[in-house]
């Protein structure tokens, strides 16, 4: 996507988790389109002291483990923001900004996890039942919608001890404070935006690549509870009871070749067109796919896809336009994508028009 959008006058900023090959510089994303770069190549590292192999880099250096206070989220939105202000010209950009979180480890900021020590111990029963009825209220799912049995595996909240549920609560909660954080930090660049006059010529996307994960599929999460917020790596994890909760009201998770797995959140939100050609805060039930981003932002940007790449051949782009379905003209602009791992509450169905924007505690406006 960067190596298209370049070429069409933009600049290409990443930071986060790339994922996409990290054994050989030619697989780095400096070498895939991007401008400058910040964060883990890897698949998972420590939120809290990522050290190589799982370690930081920045541009084509690998970088040593923070000594000092540190938490991936927190800076990989400093840095896109840097990114954003260190650009001496008024050319559009496309910032790609990929959290880790809440990907294993569970590892959270003290203050965050404080938010939520007490609100999980209601259990993973309850909560899917809560949610699903909130769900049904904000019209995310039809009446006639049911929500599906708990996973086999899982037992009813009511069987676990006292000491199971304290435990495997607390899990949750830790899970929380990661989604929080990240929350926190995408009103941090919203605010910066806002702030520099380029919110409103933004267009936002936010996705989950995948279901909510169980993995490695124990029933109340992987790993001791002593690994919790080591800042050593590990796959501690929160484990399939609250991954079937996070996919309310879906079955499974990620992995698996059913709704829990396949079906992830997808928000997208053009400020400057809200009210004009969309309504915010509305569903679009249309099917779409990953896919379908790099057609929409050719359409929007003027970008063309290359016939060859490389002295190689292309494969056609055969893809949806969901821009199409706002009935806007092709126009140049900022953009910016958002991409996280998994989230709390993934939404049902992906849409193609954007979520209302909430006030976060701090006062920053999130997605």
């Amino acid at each position: 996507m960067a190596e298209v959008l370049k070429p069409a006058g933009y600049h290409t900023y990443m930071t986060g988790k790339w994922h996409l090959g990290m054994h050989g510089q030619e697989k780095w994303p400096v070498q895939r389109g991007f401008e400058k770069y910040y964060g883990i190549l890897a698949g998972a590292s420590s939120y809290l002291r990522p050290a190589q192999p799982r370690g930081l880099t920045y541009m084509n250096q690998n970088l040593a483990a923070p000594d000092s206070a540190y938490y991936t989220t927190n800076a990989f939105t400093t840095n896109a923001i840097d990114f954003i202000r260190e650009q001496k010209d008024d050319k559009p950009f496309f910032l790609y900004l990929a959290y880790n979180a809440p990907h294993w480890p569970l590892q959270a900021l003290p203050e965050d996890i404080a938010l939520f020590k007490d609100k999980y111990k209601v259990g993973w029963d309850a909560i899917r039942k809560a949610r699903f009825e909130n769900q049904l209220k904000q019209g995310i799912f039809d009446k006639d919608f049911k929500l599906s049995n708990r996973d086999e595996r899982v037992r009813s909240w009511d069987k676990l001890t006292p000491v199971e549920q304290e435990r495997v609560s607390y899990r949750m909660a830790v899970y929380a404070a990661m989604v929080y954080r990240m929350d926190q930090n995408v009103g941090r660049l919203i605010n910066h935006l806002k702030k520099t006059g380029k919110y409103e010529n933004t267009i936002f996307i936010f996705l989950s690549d995948n279901g909510a994960c169980a993995e490695s599929y124990d029933e109340q999460g992987s790993g001791d509870t002593s690994l919790i917020n080591s800042p050593k790596y590990s796959s501690v994890s929160y484990g399939m009871g609250w991954a079937n909760a996070s996919n309310t009201p879906f079955r499974k998770w990620k992995n698996r070749p059913e709704e829990g797995g396949m079906t992830a959140p997808f928000m997208i939100s053009w400020p400057a067109k809200a009210g004009k050609t969309y309504q915010p805060g509305s569903f679009n039930r249309t099917l779409c796919h990953l896919i379908d981003l790099m057609p929409t932002f050719m359409e929007v940007s003027g970008a063309k896809y290359p016939g060859t790449f490389n002295g190689k051949p292309t494969p056609n782009c055969r893809a949806a336009v969901l821009c199409r379905h706002w009935q806007v003209s092709r126009y140049r602009f900022t953009l910016t994508c958002f991409l996280s791992t998994k989230i709390i509450a993934p939404y049902a169905k992906a849409t193609g028009k954007p979520p209302k924007l909430s006030k976060t505690h701090n006062g920053a406006c999130s997605i």
